[in-house]
């Protein structure tokens, strides 16, 4: 009777139990044996990991590499504050040389008065020196604020004559400025190939955006800063011996009366008379290095150098900022 009267629901539980042990050993069971048997490898592998972690004969504790690792970074702080000292100068060194010192006076006027005392503390070290500090036409046309950093960069030099012991039977034969280059950075190489120019002017443009948007809070912490360098070409007649200390001398380290050149060349030449005279010409090829923010500052435009074909943006061939060889 009760067989009768259920049997469409047990009919209907039967196919439901026979659906369920399909998808159970069809499906469900499969996936579970899976993940058993990766938790198994994984478990495995976790112990191999902790197998390497295990302290073994020979391996530094941790306190102790700890403080190795904060000594390391000690002495890595220390060496980049000693390598700070390539740069020509700061903010504090060069502000007489800015267009802001100027105040309200004609920024053209403020560089001439700067440029007549540089000029009349020379006549106190060098016997004959070019006219107006070797400022030609094309010179004069430049920006300001280029030109009282190239008067920075003579009075640095005439400090090093000075230290080097250049008497008045010295002579500064000729002085050439070149123009402002940027110092390509490792990472930024290969980018930026479209020649288009990249001067900045700090004073009225602001900042360009980085390249690489994907760059980290802390990779952008440790970028290292983008140097500028600013090329001069001085040919002194000298004795020999001031020659070999003029190396010494202008290339010092910055400090309140000294900037670091860098010095790209040198060519020594010899006269018929330099046996009875003991003077001798040499030529320095120099540059002061200065990073961009403090360049930024001072509100000097300056030029990149384009990777595919050695040119610079404004056209001139090579990258000494003389536009090329300067002549001999």
């Amino acid at each position: 009777m009760f067989l009768q009267a259920n049997k469409k629901l047990l009919v209907g539980t039967a196919i439901v139990a026979f659906m369920w042990l399909v998808v159970y050993y069809g499906f469900a069971q499969k996936k579970w044996s899976d993940a058993a048997s990766a938790a198994g490898e994984a478990e495995l592998a976790r112990t191999g990991w902790d197998a390497l972690y295990e302290p073994r004969k020979g391996m530094m504790e941790k306190a102790k590499a700890e403080l190795e690792l904060d000594e390391s970074n000690r002495k890595l702080k220390e060496n980049f504050t000693q390598l700070k000292t390539i740069e020509f100068g700061n903010e504090t060194l060069l502000k007489n040389y800015t267009e802001s010192a100027a105040g309200s006076e004609d920024h053209k006027n403020y560089f001439i008065k700067l440029r007549k005392n540089i000029m009349d503390k020379a006549q106190g070290i060098i016997k004959v020196m070019p006219p107006e500090l070797g400022f030609v036409s094309r010179n004069l046309d430049e920006p300001v604020s280029l030109n009282l950093m190239r008067l920075a960069m003579m009075d640095r030099f005439l400090t090093a004559c000075t230290e080097a012991s250049l008497n008045n039977k010295s002579r500064i034969l000729k002085i050439s400025y070149g123009v402002p280059l940027a110092i390509e950075l490792p990472e930024s190489a290969g980018d930026d190939k479209s020649g288009e120019r990249s001067s900045v002017s700090y004073s009225d443009d602001p900042p360009r955006p980085a390249k690489k948007d994907a760059l980290s809070a802390a990779e952008k912490s440790v970028q290292p800063a983008r140097l500028i360098q600013f090329p001069i070409q001085i040919t002194i007649e000298a004795p020999e011996r001031v020659v070999a200390q003029m190396l010494f001398e202008v290339q010092r380290p910055t400090d309140a009366i000294h900037g670091y050149f860098c010095l790209h060349g040198m060519r020594i030449v010899v006269q018929n008379n330099s046996v009875s005279t003991g003077m001798v010409e040499a030529e320095f090829i120099l540059s002061a290095l200065m990073n961009d923010e403090l360049v930024g500052k001072m509100a000097i435009q300056w030029q990149k150098k384009d990777k595919e074909d050695g040119r610079r943006d404004s056209g001139r061939e090579g990258d000494d900022g003389f536009g090329g060889v300067p002549d001999r």
